[in-house]
């Protein structure tokens, strides 16, 4: 986890992995301190604060085999959610398994993309494209490529 220092609300920890998420606790430590919250009121929820669901959200572990769950569903969320996977376990090897699912996903549009948003990942298996029937094989991600 990273610590961060906050000018006026001392150190904060954390609960949460990844850029997006020190971003977004940052923004939500300014409002707190312009709304006037006290500063170890602020520390405290940003500590303890445990996430939204689908969002790195470790639903099993066995046998040293940690299985998160993630909601990313275009190619910055899965970068991002890759690399605050790599930045919350760093030496695990990461798996991961995606279900293109989304309206973009099943699609072309973000091929490139896509493709580089899975770097940071050791392994990466993809699912069958949800309702892949219903696009035409032109316009469908290509999951070999």
């Amino acid at each position: 986890m990273r610590r961060v220092k906050v000018l006026h609300q001392g150190v904060i920890e954390p609960s949460l992995s990844g850029r997006y998420n020190v971003q977004n606790t940052l923004a939500a430590v300014a409002v707190a301190a312009l709304l006037g919250a006290s500063p170890g009121a602020v520390a405290e929820g940003v500590r303890s604060f445990p996430g939204v669901k689908r969002r790195l959200e470790t639903f099993l572990e066995h046998n040293g085999v940690t299985f998160v769950d993630d909601f990313a569903h275009h190619p910055t969320a899965i970068r991002e959610t890759i690399g605050a996977a790599r930045e919350r376990w760093p030496q695990a090897r990461l798996v991961v398994l995606f279900e293109p699912r989304s309206n973009t996903t099943v699609t072309r549009a973000f091929q490139g993309e896509m493709e580089a948003s899975f770097a940071g990942a050791d392994v990466v298996w993809l699912g069958l494209i949800y309702r892949g029937d219903r696009i035409p094989e032109a316009e469908r991600l290509d999951r070999v490529q």
